[in-house]
């Protein structure tokens, strides 16, 4: 307070010294003299979470490009905010909270069109996302030609990711041309988020696709070969070849190179390579991939417990995790499960935690 001048006590006793945030629900209601919001606080009401006492913005949007806006207290499990109306034109969009200034959860049901203005005309990033993501779930007659003629517009890569999601799966011809062009998008994040939200695998974008398979982004190189061998399994050689012989950052490709082999064939070469990269030798992002990829396809021998157990016994809580977790896994298989228990009980017969070791088996 002597810093800012103002006192912010409301917020540390509400947010950080108590649990939880406000949950909220609202609806809003025009005349010909006002725009009326009810807020309703959702959350539930326990010994240290009550109904939150914080002052919010609301903004109304007209079609003419003005707006008005008013800031007020809300209190109380039910809050109604009623703003004058000073513009002649319609309203175009309501926005509760522009920016997102508040740590809340916010359910505010809004139709189509006003969704598309808002998405098009709403003066912050977050406000034309939140836009964008409350079209998923609506038809993709209503919402097409809006979305790609917004993806054009848009500088905000994580909106173009959320366009993308919504259109990778139509057979429209102007969709799949949007398509074939963020596959060329300098942002890696872009490409990448194509292929990753592709249910199925067009013919046309194919060659494109492919193209993934050697990008300079190690991340997009590994979730372009993991889907497209999900999409088209009876071209997984063809893809592996691509991969062949990159390695990646923390060995993800090679990690899920050597992965999606065994899942193909058996290969003791390829499993005693993936084996080792769980081991000790290793820094704790590749044994954490590593000992994810083993857990899925699933392979286990004497030597993956081994290092896995060594895994857990870290000071690095989050290889405990994953090794954890795989250990478990492991554990729910009657072929592996015996291996694992034989394991455990060598790493106590050498010094082992026993108790924290014991703690895998319950």
């Amino acid at each position: 307070m002597r810093t800012l001048g103002v006192n912010m006590a409301w917020f540390f006793d509400q947010w950080v010294y108590r649990s939880g945030f406000p949950v909220l629900q609202i609806a809003y209601s025009t005349s010909a003299n006002d725009v009326e919001l009810v807020v309703e606080q959702m959350q539930e009401i326990t010994a240290t979470q009550g109904y939150f006492r914080m002052p919010v913005t609301v903004q109304v949007h007209y079609t003419d490009g003005n707006y008005t806006e008013q800031q007020t207290w809300m209190d109380g499990k039910q809050t109604t905010i009623s703003i004058p109306r000073t513009a002649s034109s319609d309203i175009a969009f309501v926005l509760f909270d522009p920016g997102t200034q508040i740590l809340s959860k916010v359910q505010f049901d809004k139709p189509f069109a006003e969704l598309r203005l808002q998405a098009f005309n709403a003066p912050l990033m977050i406000d034309r996302y939140d836009a964008v993501a409350a079209m998923r779930e609506m038809p993709l007659d209503i919402k097409r030609t809006d979305l790609q003629n917004l993806y054009d517009r848009e500088a905000f890569y994580g909106i173009r990711q959320e366009i993308i999601a919504q259109l990778a799966n139509d057979t429209d011809k102007k969709s799949l041309q949007l398509l074939q062009r963020a596959l060329k998008d300098e942002d890696t994040r872009i490409r990448r988020q194509v292929v990753a939200s592709l249910d199925t695998l067009p013919k046309k974008l194919e060659k494109d696709l492919t193209v993934l398979l050697e990008d300079n982004n190690y991340q997009t190189v590994e979730t372009a070969l993991r889907q497209l061998t999900k999409l088209a399994p009876e071209k997984t050689d063809t893809w592996l070849k691509y991969a062949d012989g990159q390695m990646g950052a923390n060995k993800n490709i090679r990690i899920a190179y050597l992965e999606l082999s065994l899942m193909q064939k058996m290969n003791k070469a390829a499993a005693a390579e993936l084996t080792s990269y769980c081991s000790n030798l290793y820094e704790f992002r590749t044994r954490q991939n590593a000992m994810g990829a083993l857990s899925r396809i699933p392979y286990c021998d004497d030597v993956v417990v081994a290092n896995m157990l060594d895994a857990y016994q870290s000071f690095n809580r989050r290889l405990v995790g994953v090794a954890r977790r795989a250990l478990q896994n492991y554990l729910d298989n009657e072929a592996y499960a015996v291996i694992v228990r034989e394991g455990i009980a060598t790493a106590i017969a050498q010094g082992g935690d026993a108790e924290r070791l014991q703690a895998i088996l319950e």
